[in-house]
């Protein structure tokens, strides 16, 4: 009973990485903003776009981090979104869709006519389909225990397993060439521009590109976790090593080959990407239900009940990645832009008249404005670690 007590009790120092090198937490940033379906979508942007327009995706994907951060810094007001219902709305949307993307992503390699670019075809879908929702599980519980120092913790071997992965995929390509050189890949058929694409196609990725990071809500809550001296930091390093990936990614499509070993290393990194993203995303409901002046148990019932959904649709509605993707991207956008009006209109409202600002804050507190009640970072980080937990976590490496 002690062993069952211990996996479904919460360590004393789960919500507490201030000891965390920026490096590190922004690791953890990368692994969170990047789904499942990155490789898979990076890649056939490459191959339906054109090389331009699709590596101009990849390129602003990748940096959109750092972007994101240095606004976050120079214009504070912008951080005040975070406090506020929709917010949290939009972070209980993203933590149910997260696990809907990376696992979707997993078992579209694993059952055989997926329609997607690398799959293995092994097992029938509800066969795939159980065998993820008991892994789901498995994560779901050592985040229950762990927190988000879990998830910083196991991010960076993920992301590990991700470039492995991505570096496999590549060398496995140059090598199949050379073994088989007139065997015809996707890669074979890349131009600089697709039929009907052009430079405009490349200049609309500034958009969606602009805009994920402020949507992205598992990269929000790191950086709220974060001390306030290793922020910025944090998010640069992030865009540094996601701009890497992106530009391995779109490589891997120039030598792409619908081979087994190409796709045991595709495998590879969704499984990384993943469980990653899926990790985080239950510590992002945890954090929202404490957000909200409940236990993070609250937020693992709710990741729950998201694995119980996802299985229930795959079952009687198998969706596909691109159905999920599609869907969530068509209410984001004008939900983005709701917000950042409304913070902005906030902000300017802030400046002509605080007290009435504060006032209005108070009178709405728990309500519609909910402050930051977890982390609360100052701008020393704490050298202070806890010795009660006893897990590899307990103090970095």
């Amino acid at each position: 009973m002690s062993g069952l007590r211990n996996i479904l009790s919460r360590a004393d120092n789960a919500d507490d990485i201030s000891d965390k090198p920026a490096w590190k937490i922004g690791i953890s940033m990368m692994a969170s903003y990047a789904t499942g379906v990155s490789l898979m979508a990076g890649m056939g942007l490459v191959f339906t776009m054109g090389l331009i327009p699709g590596f101009t995706w990849l390129f602003l994907n990748g940096i959109s981090l750092g972007i994101w951060g240095v606004i976050l810094t120079k214009y504070p007001h912008v951080k005040s979104w975070v406090l506020t219902l929709p917010w949290l709305l939009i972070a209980i949307l993203f933590g149910l869709f997260g696990p809907a993307f990376n696992l979707t992503a997993l078992k579209s390699l694993l059952v055989s006519n997926s329609g997607n670019v690398a799959s293995y075809g092994v097992m029938s879908a509800n066969v795939a389909t159980g065998i993820l929702v008991i892994a789901g599980l498995a994560v779901l519980l050592y985040i229950n225990r762990y927190g988000i120092r879990g998830s910083v913790f196991t991010d960076f071997w993920q992301v590990c397993l991700q470039f492995g992965g991505v570096a496999g995929l590549i060398a496995a390509g140059w090598y199949l060439a050379g073994v088989n050189p007139g065997a015809i890949g996707f890669g074979d058929n890349i131009v600089l521009f697709a039929e009907g694409m052009g430079v405009e196609a490349a200049l609309l990725a500034i958009w969606p590109t602009a805009i994920s990071p402020f949507l992205m809500s598992m990269s929000w809550q790191r950086w709220q976790a974060a001390p306030e001296s290793k922020r910025l930091a944090s998010a640069l390093y992030g865009a540094g090593f996601f701009s890497l990936y992106m530009f391995m990614v779109g490589i891997a499509a120039l030598v792409w080959q619908p081979h087994i070993i190409m796709t045991t290393m595709a495998l590879l990194v969704v499984i990384g990407v993943g469980t990653s993203s899926l990790d985080s995303a239950i510590s992002l409901h945890q954090y929202v239900g404490q957000r909200f002046g409940y236990t993070h148990k609250i937020g693992t019932a709710l990741s729950g009940l998201a694995l119980v959904i996802w299985a229930g649709a795959q079952t009687a509605l198998p969706f596909g990645v691109a159905d999920l993707w599609v869907f969530t991207a068509s209410i984001m956008g004008p939900y983005f832009i709701a917000g950042m009006i409304v913070t902005t209109i906030w902000w300017a409202a802030n400046r002509a008249n605080p007290e009435l600002t504060a006032a209005i804050r108070s009178t709405s507190k728990g309500i519609l404005y909910f402050p930051e009640n977890v982390y609360n970072q100052d701008e020393t980080p704490t050298d202070t670690q806890s010795t009660v937990d006893s897990s590899p976590m307990s103090s970095d490496d």
